[in-house]
């Protein structure tokens, strides 16, 4: 380990090569979501002679462990399973795990390269039908509807203004369009949250694809990955040690959003926080 990795490791500061982005591709589960799959993580539990009151339950670690141990002060620990628990020894610190249940219950947490992803809501509730947020992105990003374009960029506002670990970033970052000539959804989400946020940087304009980028969508996930390499990122704009929120719009396999945090790592940026506004249901397509 190289000296610069020794401290960056100790700044909490990832490293995302391809190698890491790949491996992750096979980690299961992907997400938690306390209003679906994970709504009883957060439970009282009772252990004869132990103090531990209460709990939230985990699968894993990644992204969710920097907002639950920044905003409760407690500590995520690993059960000999390989899965977490956060253990509330009092009825205070109990409160804290059920503030923060509640206060997250729509969000996802991802689980990839980043030093967290997140996304405002799941995409779908069901096969057929999509969620509040789900369909202002449906609309905001098909129906280019100003309205709905708006009200999700409230979301980001209130949701990075409220949560403390996005304080650390000075830059915002989207997901640049293929289509050079019009700013994507993320860009102008971008644009529209940029005055409602303390010290921060919008990049966007500054990072766009070397080469034209083709729809990945339809493609498998080792297909996609070599498609971002193939069409490579411009990045003109000093971003070193500097933390980045990146945007998206529907977070899928996350390998876009993890090959950009990678190449805007190799330019120097230290932290990237990525934040979309929906997680598609499954991996592997866009619903």
């Amino acid at each position: 380990m190289s000296f610069q990795e020794m401290i960056n490791r100790a700044l909490g500061i990832k490293s995302i090569t391809l190698k890491k982005i790949i491996e992750n591709k096979d980690k299961r589960p992907k997400r938690i979501c306390f209003g679906s799959k994970h709504r009883d993580a957060c439970k009282r539990i009772e252990i004869k002679g132990n103090k531990v009151v209460g709990t939230i339950n985990l699968p894993f670690e990644e992204s969710i462990k920097l907002f639950l141990e920044n905003e409760t002060g407690l500590k995520l620990i690993q059960r000999k399973d390989g899965k977490f628990w956060c253990p509330a020894n009092s009825e205070a610190e109990y409160k804290k795990l059920e503030l923060f249940f509640e206060k997250y219950k729509q969000k996802v947490f991802l689980r990839d390269t980043l030093e967290c992803s997140v996304s405002l809501s799941e995409h779908m509730v069901d096969e057929e039908n999509r969620t509040e947020i789900g369909e202002l992105e449906y609309e905001a990003k098909y129906n280019e509807s100003d309205d709905a374009t708006n009200k999700i960029a409230s979301i980001f506002v209130d949701f990075i203004n409220n949560a403390d670990i996005f304080k650390e970033a000075s830059i915002i970052c989207a997901v640049p369009s293929s289509n050079k000539e019009k700013l994507n959804l993320p860009q102008k989400i971008a644009n529209i949250i940029l005055p409602c946020l303390d010290d921060k940087v919008n990049i966007s304009e500054y990072v766009d694809w070397k080469n034209e980028k083709p729809k990945i969508k339809e493609l498998d996930l080792d297909e996609k990955l070599k498609a971002l390499e193939n069409v490579d990122l411009n990045i003109n704009f000093d971003i070193k040690n500097k933390n980045v929120i990146l945007i998206d719009d529907l977070y899928q396999s996350g390998y876009t959003m993890q090959y950009i945090a990678m190449k805007l790592k190799e330019s120097g940026a230290g932290k990237i926080f990525g934040i979309s506004i929906v997680k598609s249901r499954r991996d592997s397509d866009n619903t």
